[in-house]
């Protein structure tokens, strides 16, 4: 028995004549192609070429906080050397020797001392705190009238600000920054500062900022 010629090639011809004289026409539109099952290439996803890139990270070097006005209770010096996160070592002018400082009303995840082991997070906030104050750093140490000049192990207490580059008596204090940026803890106990370091802790824990997300 002879087959019957399929129709379909004919039928299919007629359709893509009918899409090409309608769209010369105005009668079909580019977004009626898909009534006819022909795919609109509008929709189709860009290439990945077509796809913003990534921004890249900044390679700009540590930002310390905002600027406020230095108190004229601060003494100058020079850093010698960060010791670790919350501790430097200073030359004070008008003064020969170097001496200790513990930035006051902080604490950093330990990570030199004795007989204790190294804390999460402790190896960042030393590297970030020698990042903001390297070798021959100008300072200014605040102290604290509500604390002793010193701790019990002689270490000066000391709220440390970096001068700005401007030279109008203002400038960054450290001790906020590092709680600011969450790579040091807040000390509970009264100081006075102990405010401004509560909010600042705050924001830095509400951020998981640092050791708030890490630790």
């Amino acid at each position: 028995m002879r087959r019957r010629r399929s129709r379909l090639p004919l039928l299919l011809g007629v359709a893509i004549a009918v899409v090409v004289i309608g769209m010369l026409t105005g009668v079909i539109k580019l977004d009626d192609l898909g009534r006819f099952g022909i795919p609109d290439h509008g929709d189709v996803d860009a290439p990945a070429s077509a796809v913003p890139a990534t921004a890249a990270p900044s390679t700009a070097g540590p930002v310390i906080g905002a600027s406020a006005v230095i108190p004229a209770t601060a003494a100058a010096a020079t850093i010698v050397r960060v010791v670790d996160g919350d501790t430097v070592v200073v030359r004070r002018d008008g003064r020969g020797g170097q001496e200790t400082v513990r930035l006051a009303g902080i604490d950093t995840p330990e990570t030199v001392k004795p007989n204790s082991p190294v804390e999460c997070w402790g190896p960042e906030a030393s590297a970030h705190t020698t990042e903001l104050l390297p070798a021959g750093t100008a300072v200014r140490l605040e102290p604290d009238p509500t604390q002793g000049d010193a701790d019990r192990y002689g270490r000066l207490l000391r709220y440390l600000w970096v001068p700005a580059s401007t030279n109008d008596g203002t400038g960054s204090l450290v001790n906020l920054t590092l709680v600011r940026e969450g790579f040091a803890e807040a000390y509970r106990d009264r100081h006075a500062r102990w405010q401004e370091f509560q909010d600042a802790q705050s924001a830095a824990r509400s951020e998981n900022a640092g050791l708030w997300g890490a630790c």
